[in-house]
């Protein structure tokens, strides 16, 4: 989701997000004085909404893997100088396991593959938000970088939900990567849901948070 702040008086908010299903959701949950939501493109130009002095993007260029910059680029344009610019996404995405079997590790990886080649998805995009900032010339840079996921002993419900919706979704693209497995697809998941159940395997993918201000 895009979330976009304008600090005047009184304060506005702005959320946007491509998908209506997540807007209609945000307005019922969330919707207050000065917080509002829009369902938008983000890929388009946004200089209706105005200029802000604060521009958020959270788990988004990850899924515009070709066109992240432009992006980001485009979205550099509405914030006001001296305003603050911050980028969020994943690195090494869903990709980082141990005490999992090794086939079941390498079908992994071959399906994020094959959504980074044809889906455009970046399993990487956290790297790369520092040099965004940097080359969109901003000042006072500052990177975190955190565990978004942190997986070991007991699996809870949250997780195992998430990484299956993953699974599910990179599977659909190609039935080509379960040839290891006597039953396909199937049989991969049976080992996918057993690995994950193991207390025993340990899983993180890390977060990485980077802000900059924008000069006059």
């Amino acid at each position: 989701m895009l979330q976009i702040s304008e600090i005047t008086c009184p304060p506005t908010t702005i959320g946007i997000d491509i998908s209506e299903q997540r807007i209609k959701f945000a307005k019922e949950h969330y919707s207050d004085d000065g917080l509002h939501f829009f369902q938008g493109d983000i890929r388009k130009p946004l200089s209706d909404f105005g200029m802000f002095d604060f521009i958020w993007i959270r788990f988004v260029l990850e899924y515009y893997r070709k066109d992240s910059f432009n992006i980001v680029n485009k979205i550099f344009e509405i914030l006001k100088p001296n305003g603050i610019f911050c980028l969020i996404d994943l690195d090494y995405n869903s990709m980082t396991h141990y005490g999992i079997p090794e086939r079941l590790n390498n079908t992994i990886r071959a399906l994020i593959k094959t959504a980074e080649k044809y889906d455009n998805f970046d399993p990487y995009c956290g790297r790369k938000l520092y040099t965004y900032l940097y080359d969109l010339g901003c000042e006072d840079i500052n990177v975190s970088l955190n565990a978004h996921h942190l997986i070991y002993g007991e699996l809870k419900f949250s997780d195992q939900f998430n990484f299956s919706k993953k699974i599910e979704v990179a599977s659909s693209k190609s039935q080509s990567h379960f040839k290891e497995y006597t039953n396909g697809y199937r049989a991969f998941v049976e080992e996918f849901d057993s690995a994950f159940s193991n207390r025993r395997r340990f899983t993180y993918t890390p977060v990485i948070c980077a802000r900059g201000r924008k000069p006059y």
